[in-house]
């Protein structure tokens, strides 16, 4: 009976930590996918200057820095490194 109850109770806390992964996973989802949304409201929004300074954030800084200006305005400066 001890057995039984150790798989059992092995099995039902698998399950609770499967089940709390899935939820994590699809509030993640559903944050990203709101972030989404915000973005591409905001693009669609946009003059051709802005969206040319996005492309620059993408280069300097990648996707993070991009979505850091289309949501907040913060733009990353790009620095020139010393020759010495």
């Amino acid at each position: 009976m001890t057995v039984l109850f150790r798989l059992n109770n092995s099995s039902y806390q698998d399950s609770i930590a499967k089940t709390n992964q899935i939820q994590s996973d699809s509030q993640k989802s559903k944050e990203l996918s709101e972030k989404i949304s915000q973005c591409v409201s905001k693009i669609n929004q946009m003059s051709y200057n802005e969206l040319i300074i996005v492309m620059e954030q993408h280069s300097i800084g990648g996707i993070q820095s991009a979505t850091n200006y289309i949501l907040e305005g913060k733009q990353i400066l790009r620095t020139k490194r010393s020759q010495y």
